[in-house]
């Protein structure tokens, strides 16, 4: 991890959230341990454009950053009976995109990715797993405060409002296939954020401290729509399935703060049967 000190300057904060992927795992077969292996295959490749800022025509500070990655990786697998050729493939892309000032916020993250794993034994038989993904995240927050007393003395009332949408989207494809069998898995999922409040607050330094003295309005609507499905080319005659769900879950005032479901739909069926 580097650069944290140029990160802290662009953004003000100190506070930064890393999330580690990745894990490499054997398959432990007692009665044939791997014995050694050889690389013959080992590229990567990553770029980030870092954090580009720059003001809009309209005053608006806009923050862009992109980047991709690739890997690619071939070994020979020597077990004590036998052999096997290991081939990995990943690459994806990544965008952020960011306006805001003093009262709102707009951005959209984005990140699209593919990985492919394939083994051949010697006898010629393949196995194969690949997984595609697509995640775009659409935000929009606008929030303000406005004082009720002089602010030259401390605390002061001050009334803040802010409304926000959240969109985010998954779209996932695997595939994976044996010399007996081979099959197909489709993900499709959104969900839909939209919710305002109203808060009295009771600015207690000049700092940003701030003491929540009430809530005078609150709404919050959340939608999630998901369709998945599974289908098996071979062996020919097996079922696939698929799924289908629907909720809307409201918070409608200041006073049910937890809300309730207005519906929930789940549907589970065959295909191909």
């Amino acid at each position: 991890m580097t650069n944290l000190y140029e990160a802290y300057q662009l953004m003000g904060l100190p506070y930064f959230t890393w999330t580690v992927s990745g894990v490499l795992m054997l398959w432990v077969n007692n009665s044939n341990p791997l014995i050694s292996g050889k690389l013959i295959t080992a590229q990567s490749s990553f770029f980030d454009s870092g954090p580009i800022f720059s003001t809009t025509p309209t005053g608006l500070t806009q923050y862009v950053e992109y980047g991709n990655y690739s890997i690619n990786y071939v070994a020979v697998l020597m077990y004590r009976y036998g052999s096997e050729m290991a081939h990995t493939e990943q690459s994806g892309v990544f965008n952020a995109f960011q306006l805001f000032n003093a009262v709102m916020e707009y951005g959209t993250l984005s990140e699209n990715f593919t990985e492919t794993a394939q083994e051949t034994l010697p006898s010629g038989e393949v196995f194969t797993l690949s997984f595609a993904g697509k995640y775009p995240i659409v935000f929009n927050v606008t929030a303000y405060i406005t004082p009720l007393g002089p602010t030259t003395k401390y605390p002061y009332p001050a009334a803040y409002v802010q409304y926000a949408t959240v969109n985010l989207t998954m779209m996932a494809r695997e595939e994976g296939s044996t010399p007996s069998m081979a099959y197909k898995s489709d993900i499709d999922e959104t969900l839909n954020s939209y919710g305002f409040m109203n808060l009295s607050l009771l600015i207690i330094n000049p700092y940003g401290g701030a003491v929540i003295i009430g809530i005078s309005g609150n709404y919050a609507r959340t939608s999630k729509d998901l369709v998945s499905v599974v289908t098996y080319s071979s062996p020919v005659g097996i079922p696939g399935w698929l799924e289908q769900f629907r909720a809307l879950a409201v918070s409608p005032n200041a006073t049910d703060l937890i809300g309730y479901y207005q519906y929930v739909i789940l549907r589970l069926m065959r295909v191909g049967w």
